[in-house]
């Protein structure tokens, strides 16, 4: 049987970025990393945005350890990158919660506990991995 699991992603103060510089640097800043993010994951994972900052990727093969690696080297890529726009250059870092799948949970219990872990990981001080099993990374 194949392992998932899944990454939910916050950008660490994201409205300051839109209180600062107003929504359509934001929408840039969203789309400069949606581009970024794809460059470090794998082709079989499935990178979608939720809603507002928060993003998620469903790892295809990928077990607790594995999904650990790439979240960290996520993390790290995204924290060397600057947006530059409008003669500003906007450093980012993002929030990871890590879970993996494992039967017989469903989808809906590897959300909430990913999602649990990504909000350690906002309570821990950002610029994280947390994965579901409490192990910080960075």
């Amino acid at each position: 049987e194949e392992q998932l699991s899944l990454l939910m992603i916050d950008l660490d103060h994201f409205k300051l970025i839109n209180d600062q510089y107003g929504h359509s640097v934001g929408d840039v800043v969203l789309q400069q990393f949606a581009h970024a993010a794809k460059q470090v994951l794998r082709t079989e994972d499935l990178f979608g945005r939720l809603g507002g900052e928060e993003f998620a990727v469903l790892l295809r093969n990928s077990d607790l350890d594995l999904a650990n690696v790439l979240a960290e080297r996520l993390r790290a890529s995204i924290s060397q990158m600057a947006v530059a726009v409008d003669g500003a250059s906007i450093r980012l870092t993002i929030s990871i919660g890590v879970c993996a799948f494992s039967p017989p949970s469903d989808i809906d219990s590897l959300i909430k506990h990913a999602d649990k872990a990504l909000y350690k990981a906002k309570e821990r001080g950002r610029n994280c991995v947390v994965s579901a099993s409490g192990k910080t990374l960075n």
